[in-house]
């Protein structure tokens, strides 16, 4: 099902209160809209009533006293239908656009926002560091996190500047504040994380793993489709009940954490169809046996019920020879891209 369909029919089961919703998010400025939608829920003794015919005196004007006591009973969902999450996300895109400090210095923070039938798109670049001074990743991910964002979000992606701020040579970035709150994001469909090189996941300021902060972002996701990260997952990413991800974009970082074996053995993503993996990406250093998967263990993932399962698979940076290559595609070749890395053999 469409993710906006899916998100309408499970948070607005009626089916006329769906319709009347989706009349004014087509047309915000419509009062008379609105004030039949306020009647239509006084005549089922619904509080929100108010709400509603307060918000069509308020105009462009800030909430009353009256309407923010009732904004705080009321829900994401219903809220942004209104139109009501477009002041939120604007205020947040002039905190991230005029930071002062990284303009200086010569970066161009940008958020951007788009909205769809009442869910929202969130993509941010800026420094992705989370607790840079002074703004960074920190205050964007508390609003993301706030009660009434997170069930309206249907994309979120993070990038870093061109010639982003790193210890070094890593940017190791952490969304910890997006598991760690205990929210669910219940319809996010996409989640990108920068991928340039040298960028990880990290568990902690100079870890270089990222801690089973996957499998937490796996957890807050529950209808997640499609995740693109940094750096290879550890274990605890392919543990646990199924799990609806379609599309799986993943960089190996400084350790491969064993990933292609635990997906072989792993039954979490019965509906996986597109696995794109840079196994070794540190092309500036010598392949150390932790930053790489040998061949035997790509013969087992090639004939692996997971990989037969998997629609496309494209590979890249792979520490082959030619000649193994061409081993790993006589076992399948169909659906399969390899490149190897400059430093093999």
């Amino acid at each position: 099902m469409d993710r906006v369909a899916e998100f309408l029919e499970s948070e607005f089961p009626n089916a006329e209160e769906r319709a009347l919703l989706l009349g004014i998010a087509s047309a915000p400025t419509d009062r008379t809209a609105k004030l039949v939608y306020a009647d239509w829920l006084e005549d089922r003794s619904d509080a929100r009533s108010e709400y509603v015919r307060l918000l069509v005196q308020r105009g462009q004007k800030k909430l009353t006293a009256r309407m923010t006591e009732l904004q705080a009973v009321c829900s994401g969902p219903w809220l942004s239908m209104l139109g009501e999450l477009h002041r939120w996300f604007n205020v947040i895109k002039s905190e991230v656009e005029q930071r002062e400090e990284e303009i200086r210095r010569g970066w161009r923070p940008v958020a951007l926002a788009t909205c769809d039938h009442g869910m929202w798109d969130f993509h941010y670049t800026g420094n992705l560091w989370l607790d840079w001074d002074p703004g960074g990743l920190r205050p964007v991910l508390d609003f993301l996190c706030d009660p009434k964002v997170a069930p309206v979000l249907r994309r979120m992606s993070f990038s870093a500047y061109e010639d982003h701020p790193a210890t070094n040579g890593t940017l190791a970035v952490s969304l910890w504040p997006l598991v760690t709150g205990g929210i669910l994001f219940p319809y996010l469909e996409s989640l990108q994380i920068e991928q340039s090189q040298n960028t990880i996941l990290s568990d902690r300021v100079g870890a270089y793993e990222e801690g089973g902060q996957a499998a937490g972002l796996l957890a807050a996701c529950p209808r997640l489709l499609s995740l693109a990260a940094p750096s290879a997952p550890n274990a605890d990413f392919l543990v646990g009940g199924t799990h609806p991800l379609e599309q799986l974009d993943v960089h190996a970082g400084y350790n491969t954490q064993r990933f292609i074996p635990n997906l072989a053995a792993s039954k979490r993503f019965p509906q996986l169809r597109r696995l794109v993996y840079k196994d070794f990406c540190c092309e500036y250093m010598s392949p150390e046996p932790q930053m790489f998967t040998p061949l035997n263990e790509w013969k087992a993932f090639f004939r692996s019920p997971t990989c037969a399962a998997i629609a496309e698979i494209k590979l890249d940076g792979v520490v082959l020879s030619q000649s193994q290559v061409r081993e790993l595609l006589d076992i399948r070749s169909s659906g399969v891209t390899i490149t190897r890395s400059p430093l093999a053999p």
